[in-house]
Formats: C-alpha cells, sequence, structure tokens
C-alpha cells in the first residue's frame, strides 16, 4: 500500500491534470490507487496551496536541470523556460534507470515536442536546431551512444557565436548531418 501511497501522492504533483482533478474530485483521482481510508484522509488534508507550491518547486527544479545542458538555446529563445515548464506539466515521467543525469533525460524526452513548439514559436530560425545540437549531444557525451542530427545549417557555428557572446548569429545555410558521441559531435557532412 506504500507503494500506492507514492504513486498516488506523485501524481498528485506531477501531473498538473490529476492535480485538477483532486482538488475538483478527490476520490475519482484516487480510485486508481489502492489506498487505505486514513491514506486518502492524509492526501486530502494537504491544502491545494501546498500542493501548487510543491508542484512549482518541482518545476522549477525541473527546469533548471535542463537549461544547464542548453545555455545556448536559453540564450537564443528567451521563452524556451515557457515552453518547457507547460510541456513537463502535462508530461510527467516515470524514474527510469539511465546513465544519463535527469536533466538529460529529460530534455531528451522532451526533444520532439521543444523541437516542433520551437519551430511555432519562430523566436529564431535556429532555435528547434540549436536545442536538439545541445541536447544530443550533452546526452551522447554522458552515455556514449551515437546520435545523429540534421540541420538546416552548421548549427555548430551558431553555438559558438553564442558561447562567445556574438550578438548577431549567422551561419552558413548548408544543410548538415551531425553524428554526436563520448567525444561530442564527431562529424559533420554536408547533406
Amino acid at each position: 500500500m506504500q507503494e500506492d501511497f507514492q504513486s498516488a501522492f506523485a501524481a498528485i504533483v506531477c501531473d498538473r491534470d490529476t492535480r485538477r482533478l483532486f482538488h475538483h474530485a478527490p476520490s475519482e483521482a484516487l480510485a486508481a490507487f489502492v489506498l487505505s481510508a486514513k491514506e486518502k484522509r492524509v492526501l486530502c488534508t494537504i491544502p491545494k496551496v501546498q500542493w501548487d507550491r510543491y508542484a512549482n518547486s518541482l518545476v522549477q527544479k525541473k527546469w533548471r536541470e535542463l537549461a544547464t545542458i542548453v545555455p545556448c538555446s536559453h540564450r537564443l529563445s528567451p521563452g524556451l523556460a515557457q515552453i518547457y515548464k507547460r510541456w513537463i506539466e502535462r508530461s510527467p515521467s516515470g524514474n527510469k534507470d539511465s546513465i544519463l543525469a535527469p536533466g538529460q533525460r529529460q530534455a531528451l524526452r522532451a526533444l520532439p515536442h521543444m523541437h516542433a513548439a520551437l519551430s511555432r514559436q519562430c523566436e529564431s530560425q535556429y532555435a528547434p536546431d540549436l536545442f536538439a545540437f545541445e541536447v544530443l549531444s550533452s546526452c551522447s557525451e554522458a552515455d556514449n551512444i551515437p546520435r545523429f542530427l540534421r540541420t538546416r545549417c552548421e548549427i555548430h557555428t551558431i553555438a559558438l557565436q553564442i558561447q562567445d557572446n556574438e550578438l548577431s548569429v549567422e551561419a552558413p545555410s548548408t544543410p548538415t548531418q551531425y553524428r554526436f558521441c563520448a567525444k561530442g559531435f564527431q562529424w559533420k557532412r554536408p547533406v
């Protein structure tokens, strides 16, 4: 039963929709878990503001973990934090064994959504590919699993310019394919 209690607690905290349902219809939200009457009472006595505060602190923590592996994307795209926070509130994940750090695991999991969202936001034409470049590079350096990326331009040039604090970012518009490994990107090839 303790496992179900922990699962219920985690679901309420990590999943915004579950938390909303719990606040409006606690019995319905808790029906998926095998809980004693006492465990249900304990969960129901926690004030809404406490649930929301704890959930927000968890989202902030996850954002800080992700932001450390996408520093150039964060600088290029001011809206990146909000896009990620909206996504993570709707896409809770279970703990998975991995050599990757939590921020890397979350970034890799979020990559398809973030790439699409950054493409729609149009903050910068380079933002989606730069995010993918940083995520794949960081993850491959950590777990030595080869990963590949096709970009619309030489995105590594953009990353270097941002790291050097250059305000205007330009890159040759040569579609490029990258291969990432433990040493960063191992090669780039025009596509």
